[in-house]
């Protein structure tokens, strides 16, 4: 009888080990998944605000043209580019992030 308990022992051992292995991995692929979502709202955070300080350069693009005037550049353009060139930095930075977790990803698999 006491060799039955035994093996049931072991048995119940084994599959609580494997249980907690199973556990860790999960968390772990749950902590990856959410740290690429994070980098994906970022990305589309900055695509945004890079659309709306386009569409704000080519409203005042609009009106100079509507008016007649000749086209120049003006500081708030200037700076409206400016900003553009940082968050074209910036998304590139999050979009290397991100193939650098694929191509992680694909090579644990």
């Amino acid at each position: 009888m006491a060799d039955i308990w035994e093996k049931l022992k072991a048995s119940f051992d084994k599959v609580s080990e494997k249980a907690l292995e199973l556990a860790k991995e999960a968390a772990e692929k749950t902590q990856e998944q959410a740290a690429v979502a994070a980098v994906k709202i970022e990305i589309m955070k900055i695509e945004k605000n890079m659309t709306e300080k386009l569409a704000k350069i080519g409203s005042m693009i609009y009106e100079q043209i509507k008016e007649g005037k000749d086209l120049e550049k003006t500081e708030e353009m200037e700076k409206l580019v400016k900003e553009l060139k940082e968050l074209e930095a910036k998304l590139k930075e999050y979009k290397d992030t991100l193939e650098k977790s694929r191509e992680e990803k694909s090579k644990d698999e």
